[in-house]
């Protein structure tokens, strides 16, 4: 039997306090939501429950605690009325196992991340670095490393003293982690999203195939922070909304209209046009990459997109044949500084 937990609605909350988490942990088991009816100081929760067809509730306990609940609606009637004692029992088991899990994300979560500002610490730092220097000596790519400084923090520090400082250190932290959104133009698949979706606090993937966009959708499923819209490029966007769009759009000069490859007769009118769709939705500084063929006319797509108002600042070549390379264009919207 599949069994297929129940998401309930956004409004929908338990506090870490309330009566249930307390009945729970003393019950320590899977519960059928009828039985709650007649408790004291259940009878809101319970309504709440059936409001959203909730028939089992399974405690994710550790260590005497509970981090979490596990919700089930109503079998199907092919499987049965009700949930059996063999099935409430599996069901305890694989909520153990989902707890210790849980737990360990913590504690992976403490080892890696500043406490302070919940970026990642120095060493998490010097293993990525590792990773990302071997990655790119493999497939035969250029590194980024892109370092911030914060000007005058000392004064701050020596004016205000060190917790308005450390004040200082977690907006800043917030605003690099929380206020980043992403745009994927031609999402394809949806693995490329799924990446972005990791660095960004919202992570938008378009295609103008529904296909397509049905594919990247169940890639992200595990998402909460990706949404997938079918359209033409981003013309259903409006407003200066994401600070960086992220494009590889059909670039090849060959002029027989096929969606998957053609760019246009010198491969570079729909990376335009996409350009001009990133250029209408990006942020004021905001950042373009976007992907093209050296068979195109690449000289004359920086030039049109320098009109726009997308500056060239970062390039590389990557052979991929005999006779091709793959160019990625990084621009910002806006003037250089």
């Amino acid at each position: 039997i599949v069994f297929i937990p129940h998401t309930p609605g956004p409004d929908f909350e338990i506090d870490a306090k309330s009566t249930l988490i307390k009945y729970l942990k003393e019950n320590q088991k899977a519960t059928v939501t009828d039985d709650l009816k007649d408790i004291e100081g259940l009878k809101g929760i319970y309504n709440k429950l059936k409001s959203e067809q909730i028939e089992l509730i399974v405690p994710m306990r550790f260590k005497g605690s509970i981090n979490g609940l596990l919700f089930l609606k109503k079998k199907e009637e092919e499987f049965g009325s009700e949930y059996t004692d063999d099935e409430k029992q599996y069901l305890d088991i694989i909520a153990g196992f989902a707890s210790v899990a849980i737990e360990n994300a913590k504690l992976y979560e403490m080892a890696t991340l500043d406490r302070k500002t919940k970026l990642y610490n120095h060493g998490y730092f010097q293993n990525r670095l590792i990773e990302e220097i071997e990655r790119a000596e493999k497939y035969k790519t250029d590194l980024i490393l892109m370092i911030m400084d914060l000007d005058h923090f000392k004064r701050v520090n020596d004016t205000y003293e060190h917790m308005k400082g450390d004040e200082v250190l977690i907006k800043v932290a917030e605003n690099i982690v929380k206020n980043h959104k992403i745009l994927e133009i031609g999402t394809g698949s949806g693995v490329v999203l799924k990446e972005l979706a990791k660095y960004s606090s919202q992570a938008i993937g378009t295609d103008i195939s529904f296909a397509a966009c049905k594919l990247a959708k169940e890639e992200c499923s595990s998402l909460s922070n990706v949404d997938i819209i079918c359209c033409d490029a981003a013309s259903c966007l409006r407003g200066e909304i994401v600070d960086v769009v992220v494009s590889n759009p059909p670039y090849l000069p060959l002029g027989d209209g096929n969606p998957m490859w053609d760019g246009g007769r010198e491969g570079i009118e729909i990376p335009l046009k996409f350009a001009k769709n990133a250029y209408d939705v990006l942020k004021d500084r905001g950042v373009l990459v976007i992907i093209l063929s050296s068979l195109s006319n690449i000289r004359r797509f920086i030039t049109e997109a320098d009109k726009m108002g997308l500056k060239l600042i970062y390039s590389s070549i990557v052979p991929i044949g005999l006779m091709e390379q793959l160019v990625t264009l990084m621009m910002k919207k806006g003037e250089l500084a």
